[in-house]
């Protein structure tokens, strides 16, 4: 073992494990630089590579620098690769306590903003993204976040981009607003089961410890005790019938949000939308008054509903940008038209696919994309040239993905850095950095794509091969140990 580790060879594995343990253990992973030593020390690689938390720590900053390094290099190179194309942002803050920006591009999971700020205004968050997208030939055209004052602010007049409300944030109020009549319901009940079953299964315990002298007594007390089961029961059953009322009322709200209906494909117009959201909240309404949600959840359902504008709004943006989309590629009216029920329908539904709960809903969704598809094909589209067809097929694609009906991508990412955050109790600028460059160039969806691949349309290069050419070879042990 000595000879092989002592040899080039040995040395350059050396070299590719230390840099894939820092990479895959401590930078995207939750590990500290103390962990790291313990593992060499453990495996006794510490024979051949120093492992004190010195040199360790001086290595790993060497390797967050490398990382940013490599970000900025990529960036440079591909963004003049890149063809133009219009875009939507997901955008929030999270606080590590210090405000923390965030900016995804939700189709390829590109972050394109994330980094530490003393203010929380629309200036800033305009600032910040105008840097990022100094030197990309792409074009906001809307913004999908909560109904923050400074994100809305930034999101109309920063970057004069249509503002697309989160529907989650509009779900959870209407949820907080039942929430202690449905859940505490079905809590209560379900304890009262509890105790009901507790007690029924005491008495026969009772009785088989007593024998048969006392069975007739017990067999009253036993019977009424499984009757008092039998209601509780039949009440919990009640209340949870209650509860998936109000859930699937709820839901409801989430399935009509879309530019396509999800059952039958056709498209869905804003106007159409109004009446479909009215009936909706109409209906919510209704549940909050056979149940008696209180004045403080009629504020939030009330609160939740004033956003029906702004999701009908989405909506004709949504068709707005399709119908600018078609008349620059100059296509006729009718297949236009008949674009807007197929070739759309059929790649929106197969975004939903990939978004969709269950593995039924996913191949469900899949089924009807291909019928429409399908039907693309036969009609006036089927007719074009190869070279006009592929040209139209990536417009409606750019198209179909404008809509976004959450940030749940930000959201995501947010939970992340407060993983990251908890371990390590505080990320400098630097460490941030790097975690943005892993996000972007590193971590692999199962198709092998990143997510820098994914936004600039070019593969960007290995960086674990960049930073074993960058990266200086492992320090060696001062002193062998014993």
């Amino acid at each position: 073992m000595v000879a092989f580790f002592e040899s080039p060879d040995g040395l350059e594995f050396l070299h590719g494990l230390l840099v894939a343990a820092h990479v895959v253990f401590c930078e995207a992973g939750p590990c500290g630089t103390r962990r790291l030593c313990q593992f060499l020390q453990l495996s006794h690689l510490d024979y051949f590579v120093a492992a004190s938390y010195g040199s360790q720590n001086a290595f790993a900053i060497e390797l967050q620098r490398a990382l940013v390094e490599f970000a900025e290099e990529e960036h440079a190179r591909l963004a003049p690769q890149m063809s133009p194309r219009e875009i939507t942002l997901c955008q929030d803050e999270t606080f590590h306590p210090q405000t923390c920006l965030v900016a995804i591009e939700p189709l390829s999971d590109f972050i394109l903003v994330e980094g530490y700020t003393d203010q929380l205004d629309s200036q800033t968050w305009t600032a910040r993204t105008h840097q990022a997208l100094q030197d990309l030939p792409v074009q906001v055209v809307q913004s999908a976040s909560d109904e923050g004052r400074s994100l809305i602010k930034h999101c109309r007049l920063g970057l004069g981009a249509h503002h697309s409300p989160d529907i989650f944030h509009i779900q959870q109020d209407v949820s907080r607003a039942f929430c202690g009549k449905t859940n505490g319901a079905v809590q209560r009940e379900a304890t009262k089961l509890r105790h009901a079953q507790r007690e029924t299964a005491r008495l026969q315990a009772e009785r088989d410890a007593l024998g048969p002298t006392h069975t007739g007594l017990f067999d009253v007390q036993i019977r009424l005790s499984q009757a008092e089961e039998q209601a509780a029961t039949a009440q919990w059953e009640a209340v949870k019938a209650q509860r998936q009322e109000v859930r699937d009322a709820i839901r409801g709200i989430s399935d009509d949000y879309h530019p396509v209906d999800l059952q039958t494909g056709a498209p869905r117009e804003a106007s159409d939308m109004t009446q479909t959201l009215e009936q909706r909240f109409d209906n919510v309404e209704r549940l909050a008054d056979q149940y008696a949600v209180p004045s403080s959840g009629r504020q939030l359902i009330a609160k939740a509903r004033k956003n029906i504008g702004q999701l009908v709004a989405t909506i004709a943006f949504f068709w707005q940008m399709f119908a600018i989309k078609m008349a620059a590629l100059k296509l006729p009216e009718e297949l236009r038209t008949a674009l807007a029920s197929t070739l759309l329908s059929a790649s929106y539904l197969n975004y939903a696919s990939q978004r969709a709960a269950t593995a039924e809903e996913r191949r469900r969704l899949q089924t009807l994309s291909q019928a429409c598809l399908a039907r693309a094909r036969e009609g006036p589209f089927g007719q074009l040239d190869a070279k006009h067809q592929e040209e139209v097929e990536r417009a409606v694609r750019e198209c179909a993905g404008l809509f976004q009906r959450s940030s749940s991508c930000v959201e995501g990412r947010n939970s992340q850095l407060a993983l990251h955050h908890h371990g390590l109790h505080r990320l400098s600028d630097r460490k941030l950095t790097a975690l943005t460059t892993l996000h972007n160039f590193f971590i692999q969806r199962p198709d092998g794509t990143t997510a820098a691949q994914r936004f600039f349309g070019t593969p960007s290069r290995n960086l674990f091969e960049w930073l074993l050419d960058r990266l200086p070879l492992p320090a060696r042990p001062r002193h062998c140990p014993a």
